[in-house]
């Protein structure tokens, strides 16, 4: 079982994951293991809630279930590993955690090698941790930063994983890029539709977790981390040292 270090479980934490692993094992043999979400504990400061709120969406998290706040069990293609437990003959039978990762993308890649070994991952939506996600500005920028560059490190060691969408945050900081060129012609201005289009999910987001207050921290949020991430990408895919 994995919990982060910056993470608190709820009583009750690890016997839920055991159990609901051992209901689901009879059922689907290749079962390799089980996870569910992370929350921002009580208390947590306004931009913390704010990163909370904006990974609840798939321009914040592509879906994955370490921000999504979904209510429903089903299989996933990778877990978060502030809050799994996997069948260790399994996880050792893939050779265990690449170390030379360290802290960057190590539970994709671990995960990525479990299902192709054939193994399944069950996502528990009844099964959470308290997380004390990036509490500033410069921290939350620092880390999606070094997220892009392991997902660029993992592009590089599995080809299998190039999937269409990994290529959108090195276009999008393209198309950024181009918006000096405006004077040559006005189609250069069309990425600034990004930014009330950015305003505009914030908002949503900020009103269905009823936080309108924090709508415009949830904007900070969303633009740190696809400036961050996608640089973070681009630098990795580009620097031969990020292999």
């Amino acid at each position: 079982a994995f919990i982060d270090a910056d993470c608190a479980a709820p009583p009750g934490w690890l016997s839920l994951l055991a159990g609901h692993f051992a209901a689901a094992k009879e059922d689907e043999k290749s079962l390799a293991g089980v996870g569910g979400r992370n929350i921002a504990p009580p208390g947590a400061s306004p931009f913390v809630r704010a990163v909370e709120i904006a990974l609840d969406a798939y321009p914040g998290s592509f879906n994955s279930v370490q921000g999504r706040q979904r209510r429903r069990r089903a299989y996933v293609p990778s877990l978060s590993l502030a809050n799994a437990f996997y069948e260790k003959e399994r996880l050792l039978a893939v050779g265990g955690f690449d170390e030379s990762l360290r802290s960057e993308a190590e539970d994709a890649d671990l995960n990525f090698r479990l299902t192709e070994a054939g193994g399944r991952l069950l996502y528990l939506p009844d099964s959470f941790v308290w997380h004390n996600l990036r509490a500033s500005p410069k921290s939350w920028l620092r880390n999606m930063f070094r997220y892009g560059k392991g997902r660029a490190r993992l592009l590089k060691r599995h080809r299998a994983m190039r999937h269409p969408s990994f290529l959108l945050p090195p276009a999008f900081l393209a198309a950024m890029l181009t918006v000096p060129l405006a004077p040559l012609s006005p189609v250069f201005l069309l990425p600034l539709l990004y930014f009330p289009l950015l305003a505009g999910l914030a908002l949503r987001q900020a009103v269905a977790h009823r936080a309108t207050r924090l709508w415009p921290l949830v904007v900070l949020v969303y633009g740190l981390q696809h400036f961050g991430y996608a640089s973070g990408e681009v630098y990795g895919l580009c620097h031969p040292r990020v292999a």
